[in-house]
């Protein structure tokens, strides 16, 4: 039995992106996966915020990050080993996506969940495929709706979270869950994978990466690009909640 750590950027730019992407690729290999668990996991009190959003942003650094991104979650979706998240803290936008991706979501108390995407004129279009793989659609629309923050029962309620880690418990909660899944064949745990999608491989990815272009066409608008500049300068009612 092996675990792997793999360190979740804390926010997403092409750099960071592009580093995670090639980690994945690395632990993610269906080489001698039998008994492998992968286990992703942010900064202290941060487990992923999502695109890292600026009003002077280069397009192409963002096309080249959502096209990484959208590869590293396809990529942890149909790994032939298990991928756990091991979320500790915020989870918002691709952070949730990254999580929905997962075979095995586990949140600590403090952590919580949000699709604040709306908030910037924009939708979470490139995660959306996989958050309602594990969330009734109309919840999920409602959690994007609203952009607002969910606490990690809640979020457990959802079905988005799949254990919750008791306070002071989450080392104990990650090895339990790591014997618990490591014990599965990969070819197994692979075609189980395939099995519990509702598209293939290539319908998900095609889904994932149609999302990424909405959100491109959507950062090019004067109206995003604006609501980015407000939020950069704390010049919005709702900043205080995602700070």
């Amino acid at each position: 039995m092996e675990s792997i750590l793999v360190q979740v950027p804390s926010a997403l730019d092409a750099e960071s992106v592009s580093r995670f992407r090639a980690a994945i690729a690395t632990v993610t290999s269906d080489g001698e996966a039998d008994g492998r668990v992968v286990l992703l996991r942010g900064a202290p009190g941060v487990f992923c915020r999502g695109m890292r959003l600026l009003p002077s942003s280069n397009g192409e650094d963002e096309k080249r990050a959502l096209a990484d991104f959208c590869r590293c979650l396809v990529a942890i979706r149909f790994a032939s080993c298990p991928v756990l998240a091991v979320v500790d803290g915020e989870a918002l936008a691709g952070g949730v996506g990254v999580a929905a991706a997962c075979d095995v979501v586990l949140a600590t108390p403090r952590s919580s969940f949000a699709l604040s995407e709306v908030l910037f004129g924009l939708t979470p279009a490139a995660i959306f495929p996989l958050v309602v793989e594990r969330v009734l659609v109309q919840k999920a629309k409602l959690m994007a709706l609203c952009g607002t923050s969910y606490s990690a029962a809640e979020a457990h309620a959802l079905g988005l979270v799949d254990a919750l880690a008791p306070e002071g418990d989450l080392d104990g909660t990650i090895k339990r869950w790591v014997r618990l899944v490591a014990r599965g064949e990969s070819g197994a745990v692979g075609r189980l994978k395939r099995l519990s999608s509702g598209a293939s491989r290539s319908e998900l990815e095609d889904a994932i990466e149609r999302g990424a272009a909405e959100t491109l066409r959507a950062l090019a608008t004067p109206a995003v690009r604006a609501r980015i500049s407000a939020f950069e300068a704390g010049d919005v009612g709702w900043s205080g909640e995602l700070a």
